[in-house]
């Protein structure tokens, strides 16, 4: 059993006609994920696992810049219950070396209270590791993404003025190389956590209308294991 928690920031990079250029950002607690994992097959140096989690909705969607509400990519959480389920192999090719792939899907369950509900995703990633040491291992990564388009509107959100408060348009989908570095510890109190940081950049991007294209991204998560 697996409980995730995370903190997120974000910053974004307008350009308007009329008033020039200008920043938002927004940042706070995100989504609290608790995932369950089933190994159904251990073989050879290879596993395969099934993992099903459920993702309770205390990331804020309420992020305001001079009392109007922000738009949608600038949220932090999804305001909705959410089915998480996915299946994963892992193999070693010796002591040093594994490669593995992942298939997730987020299915959310309800609306919020805002109005809408975000799309569902499915996510399918491959990747090929490294291991250094006992506690620092690399990585090279694949990741596939496909975000439907919301559903409902956030009604205090001027759609016409900005294509991210447009919900027709938040549906994309993204293929990117990502570089990896984990740290797993062994020792003292922090016996069974983990650290990973990822550097990325999208290879393929496709939109469902006008919407911000991504430049790179830095992923970091922090892992409790019981």
């Amino acid at each position: 059993t697996m409980i995730m928690g995370s903190f997120i920031q974000k910053d974004m990079d307008n350009v308007n006609r009329i008033t020039g250029d200008f920043k938002r950002n927004s940042e706070e607690v995100g989504e609290t994920k608790v995932n369950a994992l089933y190994q159904f097959y251990n073989k050879n140096s290879s596993k395969a696992q099934v993992n099903l989690g459920v993702s309770l909705p205390t990331g804020d969607i309420n992020q305001k810049y001079n009392d109007n509400r922000l738009a949608y990519p600038m949220q932090i959480g999804s305001g909705s219950y959410e089915l998480l389920p996915g299946i994963s192999y892992h193999s070693y090719i010796n002591k040093s070396y594994s490669y593995g792939g992942q298939i997730n899907s987020i299915f959310r369950l309800d609306g919020n209270k805002n109005g809408y509900k975000l799309g569902d995703e499915y996510n399918v990633t491959t990747w090929f590791a490294r291991k250094l040491n006992n506690t620092i291992s690399t990585s090279t990564r694949l990741n596939y993404k496909k975000i439907e388009a919301i559903e409902g509107l956030d009604s205090s959100l001027r759609a016409n003025m900005m294509p991210t408060a447009n919900s027709a348009f938040q549906g994309r989908e993204t293929l990117d190389l990502l570089f990896g570095v984990n740290f797993i510890m062994h020792h003292s109190f922090l016996q069974g956590n983990r650290l990973a940081i990822e550097f990325g950049i999208p290879a393929y991007q496709a939109t469902s209308g006008l919407a911000l294209r991504q430049d790179y991204k830095i992923v970091a998560g922090w892992q409790k294991l019981w």
